[in-house]
């Protein structure tokens, strides 16, 4: 019988409902292409986590790393996280690393030896280091640097760290920071369309950029990466 659903009414009558189902056929053509994926930017995102699955061979972790290579991960795209492994000091150059890297000179290594690319981002910001003078960051990882030439020695020390000086600097890329327009990722209090979002990513781009290329001057480096498809989100920002 037919009822509200809520109802503990009784029926009287037995009704039949019918309902029909439309029937909906889908033709997929595997034979016709619209478009081609560049197999030598097909890649994944790993996190920190992730990271002492390359310092051995036990069955688990050969088992992960194998299907990162059976799958044809070209590219491991992965956070510094600076502001775990640097802390404050009176140096005059600013670096004091106070955490290891071994880690991460693994996963470069093993990526070399396996023909893949190592994507770097260089974030997130000591929070020793970090500049809320304007008060625009809702968390001090998320600021722009207040003295940029300790950040860039903060990221060239990095790069040094894991490519053993450059040995291994064919082997890995450099992306300034990550999402720059998207609040969650830079200068928190800041509306995606903020000119000071996208000045203070310049600034910081432009140090980070010089710094790299300075030394290593094949190492491809680029930014911004985009949080967001609508490009009417920044329009007087990144896009002006």
């Amino acid at each position: 019988c037919v009822t509200n659903s809520s109802s503990s009414e009784n029926c009287t009558s037995q009704k039949t409902v019918t309902r029909g189902v439309p029937i909906k056929i889908v033709t997929a053509n595997f034979t016709s292409s619209v478009g081609i994926i560049r197999n030598d930017f097909y890649g994944a995102n790993i996190g920190e986590s992730n990271l002492n699955k390359f310092d051995d061979d036990s069955a688990s972790d050969l088992i992960y790393k194998n299907a990162l290579i059976n799958a044809g991960i070209r590219y491991i795209r992965i956070p510094m996280t600076i502001q775990n492994y640097y802390s404050n000091t009176s140096n005059s150059n600013g670096v004091n690393l106070t955490s290891d890297l071994s880690s991460h000179r693994s996963l470069v290594n093993w990526a070399r030896n396996n023909n893949i690319k190592i994507l770097y981002v260089t974030a997130y910001m000591p929070s020793w280091l970090a500049d809320n003078s304007s008060g625009d960051c809702n968390d001090l990882i998320l600021c722009p640097a207040n003295n940029y030439t300790i950040w860039n020695n903060l990221v060239l020390d990095f790069i040094n760290n894991v490519t053993l000086n450059g040995l291994y600097n064919s082997t890995i890329e450099i992306e300034v920071w990550n999402e720059p327009d998207n609040p969650s990722f830079f200068l928190g209090k800041l509306g995606t369309n903020n000119i000071n979002r996208a000045t203070n990513y310049s600034i910081m781009y432009n140090n980070t950029y010089n710094i790299v290329k300075s030394i290593y001057p094949t190492m491809p480096v680029f930014g911004a990466s985009s949080s967001s498809q609508d490009l009417n989100k920044m329009p007087n920002t990144f896009l002006s």
